[in-house]
Formats: structure tokens, C-alpha cells, sequence
């Protein structure tokens, strides 16, 4: 080679300048998790303002009928 030798690096350059761990931001990571909690709340707040107890209701299954 003519004047420059080239050098193959150890590792990738292009990820040593910045963090790239998180492609969306740390914006929409904080709008994601305001949104679970809004839900969390929402569902807490309609379970105690209905009464229910916690826990799916017991249905009878039309098979059950029939072999009664």
C-alpha cells in the first residue's frame, strides 16, 4: 500500500460513540409506564367502586345441566 497501512480495529467504532440501548427514548419509556399505571389505577378504582370480590364468578356449564 502507498503512504497508509490499513488497520483492521478490534472492535466496531460506530458503537463506541453512543449508547444505543434504547432506540425510542426515555421519553416514550416514561409515557409507557404513566399508561400502566393509569390502567392499574383504573381497574383498582373500578373494583373497590363496584364492590366485587377479587377473582373470576363460578358459571354453571350447560354440560353440567344435562348430566344432573
Amino acid at each position: 500500500m502507498t503512504g497508509k497501512e490499513h488497520k483492521t480495529p478490534e472492535r466496531d467504532e460506530q458503537f463506541d460513540k453512543e449508547y444505543l440501548g434504547n432506540i425510542w427514548g426515555w421519553k416514550f419509556s416514561f409515557f409507557g409506564l404513566i399508561l400502566i399505571l393509569t390502567l392499574v389505577f383504573a381497574m383498582w378504582y373500578k373494583h373497590k367502586a363496584t364492590n366485587t370480590q377479587p377473582g373470576f364468578e363460578k358459571t354453571e356449564s350447560p354440560i353440567d345441566k344435562i348430566f344432573d
